[in-house]
């Protein structure tokens, strides 16, 4: 998909753990499959803008951080 689907992935990933929930658990909080979130976080997939804007207010973020490579440092995020 590139680098864009790759850096969603990575913060997508980065963001589920650090809130401590599982696939399964955000998939569940936001009505998606447990497969989609897994498609996301290895970059294969991206979702539709529309659930972007969906997990950036779950996670109290801009989408601006959520497509930025270098969000996913601990420095970055308070």
């Amino acid at each position: 998909m590139g680098d864009i689907a790759e850096i969603f992935g990575a913060n997508l990933r980065f963001l589920r753990k650090k809130a401590k929930l599982t696939q399964k658990k955000f998939a569940d909080k936001i009505g998606y499959s447990e497969k989609a979130i897994s498609k996301w976080e290895s970059g294969k997939a991206i979702p539709p803008l529309e659930t972007i804007y969906l997990i950036t207010q779950f996670f109290h973020i801009s989408i601006d951080d959520m497509l930025n490579k270098n969000f996913n440092n601990e420095e970055t995020v308070q």
